[in-house]
């Protein structure tokens, strides 16, 4: 079931996963990449909640680290553990300085 359910209910036990909806999305939420790597955590939401449009998460791997973001395409599944992304981890390093 989609929704903030289990939040404030008593719909799912603590230690459950179960997908949900982009909207249950909160900062702090782990977010990782396909090959299993911790990626960081969700610090924004990329879209627009009253047209109901969702365009990604923004997260960090640190409060100094760079902003990185993962567009809705990229984003496998989210559910009540965490946002789990379609690509390896390599995809979100920042590129390299070639001076």
């Amino acid at each position: 079931m989609f929704g903030r359910r289990g939040r404030d209910d008593e719909g799912w036990t603590e230690g459950e996963e179960f997908e949900v909806s982009w909207r249950f999305l909160t900062p702090g939420m782990p977010v990782i990449a396909a090959d299993g790597a911790a990626l960081g955590r969700v610090v924004g939401i990329l879209g627009d909640p009253d047209h109901d449009i969702f365009g990604g998460v923004a997260f960090r791997q640190g409060l100094l680290a760079p902003r990185r973001t993962a567009a809705a395409q990229d984003i496998d599944r989210i559910t009540t553990r965490g946002v789990y992304l379609r690509l390896p981890a390599a995809a979100y390093e920042p590129p390299s300085d070639h001076r």
